[in-house]
């Protein structure tokens, strides 16, 4: 991580949740606003500290006193719906291969990790199911669901 990567996301984040409330202040309260704001900042801050959409990133955001975390869900080859960015595996875990290629017990043996820093190795994809489970009261997610897979229908019903 460099200066300019860091000072650009704690630039454009308040950006981000000042656009956000420019476009539906009128129709969201203060506590909507504010949860909005503090997870654009939390992730934002948190993407460039943990590596993204991990246990310790999630962890992180919520000892920082964040008001919730955002994740992306995609589905696995046997249809478990796993939080990851991502449609294909390259960039987090080395492999060349498309997430739903992967069946969930495939997915869980990789390191995504490592490639962020050594001290996050060991960190491994989460099911939709185990990181909801680290959400709880003032402390709330905040689900992408990522389309464009071979299997979009069965994400929507997951």
């Amino acid at each position: 991580m460099n200066t300019t990567t860091l000072l650009g996301g704690i630039i454009f984040a308040p950006l981000i949740g000042a656009l956000v409330l420019g476009l539906f202040g009128k129709r969201m309260n203060e506590r909507t606003v504010g949860l909005i704001a503090s997870a654009t900042v939390g992730v934002s801050f948190v993407s460039y500290t943990v590596a993204e959409n991990t246990a310790a990133a999630f962890q992180l955001a919520s000892a920082m006193g964040a008001d919730g975390f955002e994740c992306d869900v995609r589905l696995s080859r046997d249809l478990v719906a796993v939080v990851i960015h991502d449609a294909d595996l390259k960039r987090l875990a080395g492999v060349k291969k498309a997430v739903g290629d992967l069946s969930l017990v495939e997915l869980k043996a990789l390191d995504i990790g490592r490639w962020f820093s050594r001290k996050y190795a060991g960190q491994h994809i989460l099911t939709l199911e185990e990181t909801l489970a680290l959400s709880r009261k003032n402390f709330s997610a905040l689900v992408e669901v990522k389309a464009g897979g071979p299997n979009d229908q069965q994400l929507a019903i997951a």
